[in-house]
């Protein structure tokens, strides 16, 4: 269900039209849409898929920290083990 800022209802369960419907703002929503409007645009179909997968993708990656860019202690700067 989309409400414009006139306040019309348009009802559709079609993802392209839901993607050239929205304004979004978010950049996360922003790249999604553009990966489902991508498959649109190339195969004419599957932008609710896209978008399943793209979330699933994202679920599945949160849980994961990132790495840090930069090593927290180098090896030169390690104290020396302790002899057993």
């Amino acid at each position: 269900m989309l409400v414009s800022g006139a306040g019309d209802i348009k009802l559709t369960k079609d993802g392209h039209t839901l993607l050239y419907e929205m304004q979004i703002q978010n950049p996360t929503a922003n790249m999604i849409a553009r990966v489902a409007t991508a498959q649109d645009d190339i195969t004419g179909d599957g932008t609710t898929s896209s978008v399943l997968i793209v979330g699933e993708l994202m679920k599945q990656a949160n849980p994961h920290p990132s790495p840090s860019p930069l090593p927290l202690s180098s090896p030169s700067r390690r104290p020396p083990a302790a002899p057993p």
